[in-house]
């Protein structure tokens, strides 16, 4: 097995650590400061292409989908939305394909970066491709969310689309019913139409007991 000589000095080591291809790499995986990582395994393991690399599963999937969730946070342009989709190619090679869960997060941070872009053709397309890999009814609350948000920081707003994705998570049963409230309650606001935000937010107010309250998004 490949090993570095003893280094007597630990700031040189760190110094080569901090140098060295391989750790900048595995650091921007998020696999993080392990020594005994770059003391004992080649520079080409960590710098190798995706199915070199450890497997993603639920258990390591935050560590390691941090970059695309903070690219995706960011995100404003188109460009910025197809560097998202990159890094989730990437990530979806290191998936199983079995494994829906992990796999449904990835896709839903492009749709984080369509909605924050406001981007609702492109969070349409991120959809189509996560329905074709992981299916439909292995979709959840989250991704119908991110959809209705790009078609509410769209230039301009569209409430009529909105709608239809509110239809579409209704339909498969997904109780969403307060993040469909707010979400066109800030299209119909953003696009001007007044009167027809403050008729969703005085409905949302005269429900029963059973239904749940406002917060602070409602207001």
């Amino acid at each position: 097995r490949f090993r570095l000589p003893r280094l007597s000095s630990p700031t040189l080591a760190a110094s080569l650590m901090a140098l060295s291809p391989g750790w900048r790499e595995g650091k921007r995986l998020g696999l993080g400061w392990r020594p005994w990582v770059h003391l004992q395994l080649p520079r080409r393991a960590l710098a190798g292409p995706a199915d070199r690399l450890p497997p993603i599963t639920n258990k390591n999937v935050t560590a390691a989908s941090r970059r695309q969730n903070r690219m995706a946070s960011q995100a404003k342009t188109p460009q910025d939305v197809a560097e998202v989709r990159k890094e989730r190619d990437r990530l979806l090679r290191r998936i199983a394909p079995g494994d829906i869960q992990t796999r449904r997060l990835v896709h839903n941070n492009c749709l984080k970066a369509a909605a924050n872009a406001g981007l609702p053709a492109e969070a349409a397309r991120i959809y189509s491709e996560a329905v074709g890999d992981i299916r439909e009814e292995n979709l959840n609350v989250k991704t119908f969310g991110k959809l209705m948000e790009a078609c509410a920081n769209a230039d301009p707003p569209d409430p009529d689309a909105a709608k239809e994705w509110a239809a579409r998570a209704g339909a498969l049963g997904f109780d969403m019913e307060l993040t469909i409230t707010n979400i066109l309650i800030c299209c119909h606001a953003r696009s001007g139409e007044i009167d027809e935000a403050e008729a969703l937010f005085r409905s949302r107010l005269l429900l029963g007991d059973g239904a749940e309250p406002p917060d602070k998004f409602t207001f």
